[in-house]
């Protein structure tokens, strides 16, 4: 992991006690009970609950978690694209304007660039948009951006389906660097890519990081994939926050059953023969979550205060920090 210097220890991302309540819209099926008596099940699913973090400047954040659990959604508010029902979300600008504040790259690096557009626009338009370069210049503008990512600019022409999955992804990651960004939003975003390209984009964003001094916020489902890029990490279970901590210490001394178990799961090189367990039961509906911790229904070590109290993120350690009611009884 890269150190930084104490001027860029300063928090460039704050965020408050945020929420995010989905309300179901009743169909037309639904409307039409309710007229002769039937009123329609107007449950609300909870997506993220009283969630607080921060992200330093110049850092790499890695928010992990299993599908369904929050992570896109939080994601998603911080770039802009979606509204939180409460809390808030804060960015301290740097010296530099920015006029691309937060950019967020997607998982699907196909279903994100628009097939009818030639990659020149793709990654041109909003920097001409924004007065970052004319219309007249954008060509060679789009030239530089596709060259730091790593793609041919003599390609700028074609359109994204004559381009391989890795390749579209780097495009998408040079349409979000061509706004300036201070802070950049992967969601999911080598999932979809074989093995091998996704250590080369990885790898790509790390050298991106330290040439233009960007932060992250790294979203993925695969544990490996966050230790190998992340600073620190928060781990998320069905819309909250159930540990942050450094990268290293986190994954030496988990304390939350849950990250335990995500680091169980794991692959490890070994010619010792090892057991797999993977995580009991399926994460529940968060149109109905379970009260109290909602990780006791398939956590080994619940007891009855589990089912009851929800446990709130206490400190065990330097900058580490847990929402289990054991954590601090544990070595």
């Amino acid at each position: 992991m890269n150190v930084h210097s104490p001027a860029e220890q300063t928090d460039l991302l704050s965020i408050d006690a945020l929420s995010k309540r989905f309300e179901r819209q009743p169909g037309l099926i639904a409307r039409a009970g309710a007229l002769v008596g039937h009123p329609p099940d107007r449950r609300a699913v909870q997506a993220l609950s009283d969630i607080t973090l921060s992200v330093r400047r110049g850092e790499v954040m890695g928010l992990v978690g299993e599908s369904g659990c929050g992570k896109s959604t939080l994601g998603r508010i911080v770039a802009g694209i979606t509204t939180p029902s409460s809390g808030a979300v804060r960015f301290s600008r740097s010296g530099r304007a920015a006029p691309g504040g937060a950019q967020m790259i997607f998982q699907d690096p196909f279903a994100s660039l628009n097939p009818r557009k030639r990659v020149r626009d793709i990654i041109g338009e909003a920097p001409v948009f924004h007065g970052l370069t004319t219309r007249r210049e954008m060509t060679a503008y789009v030239a530089r951006y596709m060259e730091l990512c790593g793609i041919d600019p003599e390609l700028q022409d074609r359109f994204p389906h004559q381009f391989s999955g890795g390749q579209r992804q780097r495009i998408g990651i040079a349409r979000a660097l061509a706004v300036e960004p201070d802070f950049l939003v992967c969601d999911e975003c080598v999932a979809s890519l074989d093995v091998s390209i996704q250590a080369q984009v990885l790898n790509l964003f790390m050298e991106l990081r330290e040439k233009l001094n960007l932060t992250y916020l790294f979203i993925s489902h695969d544990l490996s994939v966050i230790e190998h890029i992340s600073d620190r990490i928060a781990v998320m279970y069905l819309g909250r926050i159930v540990e942050t901590g450094p990268t290293e210490e986190l994954v030496r001394n988990p304390r939350h059953p849950y990250t335990r178990a995500l680091l169980d799961e794991m692959p490890v090189v070994s010619a010792a023969p090892r057991a797999f367990q993977p995580i009991r039961g399926e994460i529940p509906s968060p149109l109905s979550p379970p009260p109290g911790c909602h990780f006791h229904p398939r956590c080994p070590r619940a007891e009855a205060i589990c089912t009851t109290n929800q446990p709130g993120l206490a400190s065990v350690g330097p900058q580490h920090r847990c929402a289990c009611h054991f954590a601090t009884t544990e070595s």
